[in-house]
């Protein structure tokens, strides 16, 4: 008879067991170290990529857009909820910053983040660029909102028109002009209605070329002698020739730009095809009767009979008046009459110009006439300048959002904005 075998079915002890955990434990616990570290890791960089990405699309916004849009318009920077921390923009400010609030985080991948840019147009190093190219004096450009260029047309230069007036009233054979005067007055102020009463509403603007003309003929007296005498023509006060360059009236809340482009008049004038003396120089009045705020534009045009002995020779008197007692006035005059015209490349200077602001001639830089007194450049141009920030350096700074703005940035990306 065959003997059975007997089975053990006895299963693993409690210490087996126990040893059993322990040496899976040891070999799982570094995987599930390495794991986690991996998995971490991986979504730090995750992280830093998104950040990197948000400072590219950031930058990327500024450089397609005008920087005068993008900082009028915060907003548009970051996609909406920013805040700008710089004030309100205008283009010659030192430094703006632009945060996105609590509200909002700056988008990217999977991620959001806190963000700031600062635009700042004279950084701390390497600023030599900045400060060459944001230093330079610029053109401000404005509206022309009114234009009085005088013509050389007989039928329409007031010049022409006052001497055909002249020579139609006066009509002496033996007549014989010894000198012409002009004077050109602007005057400035609110509008006047018909009643007399004034629209403080509304700005107007009155040109007025004024002349008057000394000369001699032969007259007979009552016993029928002749004699010569000397009159004047008008007899009394100046022929006027008036111009309304805001026949609509102007907004007074705004500042408007006059452009008056003139002809200048030298120690000899040419009228009807006769020379004529001029006495006394060119006068310019510039009336401020009620100290508003407005930019002239006072251009002298060169002629085309010009030399460089009547450039030279040129005389002029500018002359301001406001109604404030300080020397520093709301209207801001800008004009060439200093400039000789036959030597504009070396911007020479002609000395018989003068400009007057409340009876002060200014002979040094001052603000009347587009100087700058801090600098004293711009004495003879014919334009405002303004040195602008053209050129800023921009730092995008990327924040973790429980951080916020206070806290250590993710990434930061520095780059440039030319205006």
């Amino acid at each position: 008879m065959k003997k059975l075998k007997k089975i053990d079915n006895a299963g693993f002890s409690l210490v087996e067991l126990l040893v059993a955990v322990v040496i899976l434990g040891l070999i799982v616990a570094p995987l599930l170290h390495t794991f986690v570290t991996a998995s971490g890791t991986a979504a730090r960089s995750r992280k830093m990529g998104d950040a990197t990405l948000a400072s590219q699309n950031i930058a990327e916004t500024i450089e397609a857009n005008d920087l005068t849009a993008l900082l009028s318009d915060p907003d548009s920077i970051l996609g909406g909820g920013a805040a700008l921390e710089g004030g309100s923009y205008s283009s010659n400010a030192l430094l703006y910053t632009i945060g996105s609030d609590g509200n909002y985080l700056v988008t990217a991948g999977k991620s959001k983040f806190a963000a700031k840019v600062v635009f700042d147009p004279h950084p701390t190093n390497d600023s030599g660029a900045f400060n060459t190219i944001n230093a330079q004096q610029l053109t401000d450009y404005s509206n022309m909102d009114a234009v009085f260029a005088q013509s050389s047309d007989i039928a329409t230069d007031p010049d022409e028109q006052a001497y055909s007036a002249f020579s139609e009233e006066i009509q002496a054979t033996d007549l014989n002009v010894s000198s012409v005067r002009r004077t050109i007055d602007l005057t400035v102020g609110y509008f006047v209605k018909e009643d007399g009463t004034e629209d403080t509403s509304e700005i107007a603007a009155t040109l007025e070329y004024k002349y008057q003309y000394t000369y001699s003929c032969t007259e007979i007296d009552s016993q029928g002698n002749p004699s010569t005498v000397t009159k004047y023509w008008p007899a009394a006060g100046y022929e006027v020739i008036t111009s309304n360059l805001f026949p609509q009236g102007y907004d007074s809340t705004k500042t408007p730009s006059i452009y008056l482009m003139y002809n200048p008049w030298y120690s000899t004038v040419s009228l009807g095809g006769a020379s004529y003396n001029n006495s006394g120089g060119d006068g310019i009045d510039i009336n401020n009767t009620d100290n508003l705020a407005f930019n002239l534009f006072l251009v002298k045009e060169r002629i085309s009979a010009l030399t460089s002995d009547m450039e030279t020779q040129y005389n002029a008197t500018v002359t301001l008046h406001q109604v404030s007692v300080s020397i520093v006035s709301k209207a801001k005059v800008y004009s060439n009459a200093k400039e000789n015209l036959m030597n504009s490349v070396g911007n020479q200077q002609i000395t018989g110009v003068k400009y007057i602001k409340k009876g002060t001639v200014l002979n040094t830089p001052q603000t009347f006439a587009g100087y700058n007194a801090v600098t004293g450049t711009g004495e003879n141009d014919v334009v405002s300048k303004t040195p602008k920030n053209r050129i800023y350096q921009v730092t995008i700074s990327i924040y973790d959002q429980s951080a916020g703005l206070s806290g250590t940035p993710l990434s930061t990306f520095i780059t440039t904005k030319l205006q």
